[in-house]
This record gives C-alpha cells, sequence and structure tokens, in this order.
C-alpha cells in the first residue's frame, strides 16, 4: 500500500516544511495544495516543489487547482 497526504491538511506550514514532515513520516505521493502552496501556480515555484518532493522520495503527483465548475 502507498500513503498519500494532501498537504491543504498543513494549509498553515510552508510546503517545503510539509514535505519534509511527509518525508520524515515515509509518506509515498502528495497533493500540493493550489491556494497558497504554489501561488497562482508560477512555472518555477512548482518545478521547485516537484524537485524538493523527488530529492525526498515523493512523488508530487498532483498539483490542486480546487476549480469549481460553473463558477
Amino acid at each position: 500500500m502507498r500513503l498519500g497526504v494532501a498537504t491543504i491538511s498543513a494549509e498553515d506550514l510552508p510546503v517545503e516544511s510539509v514535505l519534509a514532515l511527509c518525508s520524515s513520516l515515509a509518506v509515498d505521493g502528495v497533493e500540493i495544495w493550489g491556494g497558497d502552496h504554489i501561488g497562482g501556480g508560477a512555472r518555477n515555484l512548482c518545478h521547485r516543489i516537484t524537485v524538493t518532493a523527488a530529492a525526498s522520495d515523493i512523488d508530487a503527483t498532483v498539483f490542486g487547482s480546487y476549480l469549481h465548475f460553473g463558477s
């Protein structure tokens, strides 16, 4: 079984801190919260998060936008 976490569950922490915590808990993958954790989806920030996660043996599997259809 693989374990994953959505970083929104720790929205009060910087994404780097959440990744470090996930690494210490041997989490396999993360969904990066599309709100504050990627601040509008800047390409360089998303790349940095992906590299940081990979260096910790974590798959950044999803960058969540929480788009609501019809809005």
